[in-house]
């Protein structure tokens, strides 16, 4: 199982969920972004495939940006903590297909929570465990 956190900001938020991510993954399963090319980069290595994606965008411009590598993210699960909760923001982030959306306004649990639950159900190589119901 890999990870890939996206974040054009080093903030608090991105900061924490990497922390976490270290509590349950290798650092070396672990990588952060925060240029789209990189996440391109990233998204095309195979080794990323049916990985966890952590999607942080600032607002509603980044949400715009992130549709350039849509085709991408299609073979990754995606959690996605939306910048404000705008109609247009809120349409851009459900058009990335995030089996999970949060709000940079709510509480940080809920989000490490999906997390935390989504790679227990993973094995190491991004496929869903014997008996673990899809998300």
């Amino acid at each position: 199982m890999t990870a890939v956190i996206w974040s054009r900001e080093n903030d608090g938020l991105s900061t924490s969920l990497a922390g976490i991510l270290e509590s349950v993954l290798p650092v070396e399963e672990i990588r952060s972004s925060s240029c789209l090319d990189d996440l391109r980069d990233i998204l095309m290595g195979s080794r990323f495939k049916d990985s966890l994606v952590v999607l942080l965008p600032a607002d509603c411009q980044d949400l715009k940006d992130l549709q350039s590598v849509k085709d991408l993210l299609e073979r990754v699960r995606i959690i996605l903590v939306a910048p404000d909760r705008d109609a247009e923001t809120v349409a851009l982030a459900h058009g990335l297909r995030p089996r999970y959306l949060g709000y940079r306004d709510g509480p940080l649990w809920d989000v490490v929570a999906v997390m935390t639950k989504m790679l227990e159900k993973m094995d190491r190589t991004g496929a869903p465990q014997a008996g673990a119901r899809e998300e």
